[in-house]
């Protein structure tokens, strides 16, 4: 699809929806582009959104191309690579542990003596992933929905 905006997605699952008879899929496994997730919301509304872990860990290794403080360290150091998919491997852990388990690895000695240097990929995971502190002692909802 060329055109990956809300309107585009509408038309197409409206267009899925009209050549099934209204169908609804018990689940849809998505590459969490914004756009695609109010229209399936709106248009299959019993449908339950599931990220494609594939997609999940493509993003992340994409994001860490992005960040020149790191890439060069991931791409050398299987010490920092390791504990970033660690990080990355939060996606298998049980939604009800999903944030104990990124704080905990937080607080492991690795993450504390490279606070500085992994600065830009937590912040990133934490605002996109995980949801962050808003200030008020309440975690503002992430990006993409953890549930997903």
């Amino acid at each position: 699809m060329s055109t990956r905006n809300r309107h585009s997605y509408d038309i197409l699952f409206n267009f899925i929806q009209s050549e099934t008879e209204n169908t609804q899929p018990s689940a849809i496994t998505i590459d969490f582009e914004k756009a695609k997730i109010p229209s399936i919301q709106q248009i299959l509304q019993q449908t339950d959104i599931r990220g494609c872990i594939f997609h999940f860990k493509q993003s992340i290794c994409k994001k860490i191309q992005s960040f020149d403080s790191i890439l060069q360290q991931y791409n050398s150091n299987k010490d920092l690579k390791f504990n970033i998919r660690m990080i990355v491997e939060l996606a298998f852990a049980p939604l009800k542990n999903v944030l104990f388990g990124y704080f905990y690895l937080l607080s492991t000695l690795f993450y504390i003596e490279n606070t500085t240097n992994l600065f830009e990929h937590q912040n990133y995971f934490l605002h996109t992933w995980i949801g962050a502190n808003n200030g008020n002692n309440e975690v503002s909802p992430p990006k993409f929905r953890r549930e997903m």
